[in-house]
């Protein structure tokens, strides 16, 4: 479906810094209602020249944590538009889906055989400019077409999550290895420069610029807000 490469931030000052911005950090808690928020992972999505399409799934239930208030940012490096696989998003589906193995398979309907409620609401698809980024709710049901075009369609992905005593560990998760030992577990300070540390803060949210981001409730209601 795609390449992709992983924690870029790690290497990169650039990314660190895009990342790690404060002003980043204190628009996400608005939009979750939280007061903090912490770095997983980045990774790039590279969609190959006339790929397949990437069919319905949630990001939330195949984490190895749960939370209702991850957070994916999807930045178009390129433009993404239908004709080569921008995504599409089913609006409210955040509130129906649950913390269940969310598998991406071959058939695009698949999801519909474990949320019917789901087959009747209309998809919209969000095509971005080149810099813009959608931000959606980690249980919201998304999927991205083929890409019918001979370039390629390019993008960056963020996720993050709640503070920490928001978060679950899955007692089953999809991918999880178990024929490998648990990992040493680190001092404090270390395991927070290595997971991205905190980014923002209940302090910092009442400063957040309503007039370029007013987005609390429509977020709530359909899980997804276009920045352009």
């Amino acid at each position: 479906m795609f390449l992709q490469r992983v924690n870029l931030w790690r290497i990169s000052g650039v990314v660190r810094r895009y990342v790690m911005a404060p002003e980043l950090g204190r628009m996400l808690c608005g939009l979750e209602g939280i007061d903090g928020i912490r770095v997983w992972h980045d990774q790039t999505l590279q969609k190959q020249p006339w790929a397949n399409p990437t069919t319905w799934h949630a990001d939330g239930p195949n984490w190895s944590f749960h939370s209702r208030h991850a957070v994916s940012i999807w930045i178009a490096l390129d433009r993404a538009t239908i004709p080569n696989g921008c995504l599409w998003f089913i609006p409210g589906s955040h509130h129906v889906t649950r913390f269940a193995p969310f598998p991406i398979t071959e058939n695009m309907d698949r999801v519909f055989g474990d949320y019917p409620e789901l087959a009747g609401r209309q998809a919209e698809a969000v095509e971005l400019a080149p810099g813009s980024a959608a931000v959606f709710n980690g249980m919201l049901v998304h999927g991205a077409g083929p890409n019918m075009t001979p370039g390629w369609r390019r993008a960056m992905n963020l996720r993050l999550h709640a503070g920490r005593r928001d978060l679950q560990r899955p007692a089953q998760h999809p991918y999880r290895r178990t024929d490998r030992p648990a990992p040493r577990r680190q001092p404090a300070r270390r395991r927070r420069a290595e997971s991205g540390g905190l980014v923002a803060h209940a302090r910092a949210v009442d400063v957040i610029d309503l007039d370029r981001h007013p987005v609390p409730a429509p977020f709530r209601r359909n899980g997804v807000k276009i920045i352009g």
